[in-house]
């Protein structure tokens, strides 16, 4: 290859760049959300369930929804329970269902972090072309589809 010469880009890279992506990603989360005591798996559950018409959830589709185990989303939980931003209340038509339900104290924290990471990613957006927004989107979407069919297919394999 000759001095200066770009290679082409190996398969491989494309989980370098997306690893590096992550990191820094984490970086302006943690930027925006440590300031209110969050971390960006308990700011998507409060994001989460003020999304959601009666302001709560299953604990199972909050780990379908943030990608953990149920085992993990528990202890995110206990957590949210113990500041008071959630609470877990029984079902009123099946008493055996536990629903994790938003209080007003976390429905107030997900407001004032949510305007701090708004803030934070129209910085990095503002750096950005609509046309290479696009791209991002169109690229990231398709291996978004990719990886959720391989977690699918994980699920359906055998041992």
């Amino acid at each position: 290859m000759a001095l200066g010469a770009a290679r082409s880009p190996r398969p491989v890279d494309l989980f370098t760049k997306l690893s590096r992506t992550s990191l820094l990603l984490d970086a302006l989360q943690r930027e925006c959300l440590e300031p209110h005591g969050l971390v960006f798996a308990e700011y998507s559950v409060l994001r989460i369930l003020q999304a959601e018409p009666q302001r709560r959830l299953s604990p199972s589709r909050l780990a379908e929804r943030i990608v953990r185990t149920t085992g993990a989303v528990t202890k995110l939980v206990d957590r949210l329970e113990a500041a008071g931003l959630a609470r877990r209340r029984r079902d009123a038509t099946d008493g055996r269902a536990v629903h994790v339900q938003l209080t007003a104290a976390g429905n107030r924290l997900a407001n004032a972090a949510s305007r701090s990471y708004t803030a934070g990613r129209e910085r990095i957006l503002a750096r950005l072309g609509e046309a290479e927004i696009e791209a991002t989107m169109a690229g990231l979407d398709r291996l978004i589809e990719v990886l959720e069919r391989d977690v699918s297919d994980a699920a359906r394999r055998p041992g």
